[in-house]
């Protein structure tokens, strides 16, 4: 902010008085880079977002639930409570976590584990939210729900991933802790210096200015 603000007074000052120095260039450089990061990070923050948004809505809205006299009957997703007993179709998406009572199915877990082959699912094995049956009719004993689940977990680590500072703006932030400091104090000294020489201070102060732009 101190680099462009002296960079862009002395212009105008330069400019104004006809004067042979103007870095309206310099000044305007370090805005577009400033800017430029600011909107690499909102679009990585955007993306992040996005995609555990699309993470949470690749989960079945609901299942087929069977009550205590037998009856299957639809409930959504929120409803659900561990314990329950889905029956998942082939070709459904699985709305919660579970262990499988009965039934023998290959499952798609691309979406939560990257692997495009197919899976079995067996008596006794789990599956997650998302994990989408190929084969044959399951009946899954509820074992997680809601935030609970495998999925959300996925995708609130998403969401904290965009947001927060990565390591290496952490390291950029502790350099710049010494940088900034080091940069003024050259500016000043050269200015000083310039001073101390016989040089006016207009010729000082435009030195100074471009040891701030450069640096």
């Amino acid at each position: 902010s101190i680099g462009v603000t002296l960079a862009t007074v002395m212009s105008l000052y330069e400019t104004i008085t006809h004067g042979p120095h103007a870095w309206f260039g310099g000044a305007t450089m370090l805005l577009f880079f400033r800017l430029a990061g600011r909107v690499l990070d909102g679009a990585m923050r955007e993306r992040a977002r996005k995609g555990a948004a699309a993470l949470m809505e690749a989960s079945a809205p609901g299942a087929m639930v069977l009550d205590g006299d037998g009856t299957a009957r639809w409930r959504d997703a929120r409803d659900i409570l561990a314990g329950d007993h889905m029956l998942v179709a082939a070709g459904e998406r699985f709305a919660a976590d579970g262990l499988v009572l009965n039934g023998e199915s290959r499952i798609d877990a691309a979406i939560l584990t990257g692997e495009s082959a197919a899976a079995m699912a067996l008596p006794g094995g789990a599956v997650l939210a998302g994990m989408l049956n190929l084969d044959a009719p399951l009946t899954v004993s509820v074992t997680a729900v809601g935030e609970d689940r495998t999925i959300a977990g996925l995708a609130r680590a998403m969401e904290d991933a965009g947001q927060s500072r990565s390591r290496y703006v952490r390291i950029a932030d502790r350099a710049a802790r010494l940088y900034a400091p080091a940069v003024h104090t050259l500016a000043a000294l050269s200015f000083a210096g310039w001073m101390i020489a016989g040089a006016g201070v207009h010729q000082s102060l435009l030195i100074a200015v471009a040891v701030l732009i450069i640096t």
